[in-house]
């Protein structure tokens, strides 16, 4: 009998659907804020996330379902040996493609610039504003988030291309689809430039110094990966000295953001604190569900498993 341990939040008929599709395994049902070492300590099987410094623990871990569209570290060696990894890769697409928008007309629309002038009680126009439509937008990291927020952004009639790691076959909706190599001729094209990469050694600092000087003047820089993407100091300068339009960050490094920091003062920047994604779609919630219930049967039947990490890349494998 398999030990299985839950660590999402789940009504009691999504419970009961988990248990019947293992029905000859033994379930524990927690939240991630619970979670001990005697309870990982016998588990083979865990659907969702546990704190790294908890992992060592689970040695008789035989499979680890994430809860979360990247890896987060669960790939840097300290999984037992023979441990499957898989991520919760398709599920969060929705909920942060309308983020990104969301946060991109804030910042072009001038809206969180009126917001803080209703707090002071300012009738105040701030001029001149943007439009999406007929905009060049580029999308690092082209997999279902990318893609999700590449579709919405083209219909509102953007000129959008993507960058991707591995070569692909380019959607309709994209003007060019392109492999990693290419993005410095891509970025001065770019008005809006939206970062929806994993956090990996290779993707750490992707947008430096260097490259920010490669974007527009005027460009808007939104980052929903993570903080590790952009080098946050390089960023403050840019923004603080004009040679970047403005930035939009869900995720910043480090995280949280130390209260004081800058980046929260510096008039183009506007911050969210890492909840674009999450439970705070209910939508989203259900797609992880329904991503662990098919995996779990998948995995009793010893069938192959969607979204399986590659432990050298950090990547899903196709």
């Amino acid at each position: 009998m398999k030990q299985i341990l839950v660590t999402i939040p789940l009504r009691d008929e999504q419970k009961e659907a988990l248990k019947k599709a293992a029905p000859d395994c033994s379930f524990e049902f927690t939240t991630a804020a619970n979670i001990t070492e005697e309870m990982v300590a016998d588990k083979e099987i865990i659907l969702g996330n546990i704190p790294l410094e908890l992992v060592p623990f689970a040695k008789k871990l035989e499979w680890l379902q994430l809860n979360n569209a990247g890896t987060d570290g669960f790939c840097d060696g300290i999984l037992p040996e023979g441990c499957i990894l898989t991520n919760a890769t398709g599920t969060y697409g929705l909920a942060i493609s309308e983020h990104v928008v969301g946060m991109l007309l804030a910042i072009i629309k001038k809206l969180y610039l009126y917001n803080d002038n209703q707090k002071e009680g300012l009738w105040q126009d701030e001029g001149h504003v943007r439009s999406i439509y007929g905009a060049n937008v580029l999308i690092l990291g082209f997999g279902d988030i990318g893609e999700k927020t590449a579709r919405l952004l083209h219909a509102f009639g953007a000129n959008v291309r993507g960058v991707r790691r591995t070569a692909a076959e380019k959607p309709d909706f994209l003007e060019e689809l392109v492999t990693t190599e290419e993005t410095d001729r891509l970025l001065p094209w770019a008005d809006y430039i939206v970062l929806a990469m994993p956090g990996t050694p290779a993707t750490k600092g992707f947008i430096d110094k260097r490259r920010l000087s490669l974007m527009k003047k005027d460009a808007v820089i939104i980052n929903i990966g993570r903080g590790i993407l952009i080098e946050t100091e390089a960023l403050a300068d840019a923004l603080e000295n004009g040679e970047l339009g403005a930035a939009g960050l869900d995720v910043t490094d480090p995280e949280p953001l130390p209260q004081g920091h800058r980046l929260y003062h510096t008039k183009n920047c506007f911050i969210t604190p890492h909840i674009s994604g999450q439970y705070h779609l209910p939508q989203t919630l259900e797609l992880i569900y329904a991503l662990f219930l098919r995996n779990l049967s998948a995995y009793m039947a010893k069938k192959p498993l969607e979204s399986v990490i590659d432990f050298k890349t950090g990547y899903r494998i196709p």
